[in-house]
Order: C-alpha cells, then structure tokens, then sequence
C-alpha cells in the first residue's frame, strides 16, 4: 500500500515539475526571484520524484513484486491490548474507564 502511494505521488510530482518548467520556458516575464522560486520548486519536486522512484525500485528489487503484492492484499491491522505495570496501580476506573467500547476497534472480549 505504502509503495503504491510512493508510486503515485512520484508520478504526480514528477508532472507538476515538468509542467513548471513548460511555463518557465514559455517566454513569460517573471522577476529573478519568482525565477529562482520557481526553478527551485521545480527541482525539489523532481528530487523528491526520483528519490521515491529510487525507494520503490529498491523495495522492488529487496522484496520482489509478488511478495508486495501479497502483503498488500493480506494486510491486517491488529490491535492487541496489554495489561501494563501502571494499569495494575491505578484503579480501575481510572485503567479502564466505564466507556470504553472494545467492539467499537476490533476488541471484542477485552
């Protein structure tokens, strides 16, 4: 999931800089300051596009598609609720208060 999203915004980055350099070669006047503001903003954002597409190539070639297609789809959150040595120090109201709804996140039988 996480490198789908890594993928997107790398994509979305990587459009927005060429589209800033397109309207900075066009032929527009600008300042030497909205000039280098803008040249600024459309390097970082191509850095930051070829960095995560360097990350994703990475996690690629360490793990390999079918295994982060796999733990894409098999993904589960959960949530496991410990006793903790302060739970047992305080009372328990305080632990646990009357309006906790475990069903509420998954917890049933907590």
């Amino acid at each position: 999931m996480c490198t789908c999203m890594m993928i997107l915004v790398a994509i979305i980055l990587l459009g927005c800089a060429i589209n800033t350099y397109i309207a900075l070669t066009s032929g527009r006047k600008l300042s030497h300051r909205d000039m280098g503001v803008a040249y600024g903003a459309a390097v970082m954002m191509t850095v930051v596009s070829v960095g995560l597409v360097g990350i994703v190539t990475r996690t690629v070639l360490v793990w390999g598609v079918k295994k982060l297609v796999k733990t894409a789809i098999e993904q589960k959150l959960v949530a496991r609720v410990v006793t903790t040595p302060i739970d047992r120090a305080l009372p328990l109201e305080v632990a646990r208060p009357s309006s906790f709804e475990g069903v509420e996140f998954g917890l049933a039988g907590a």
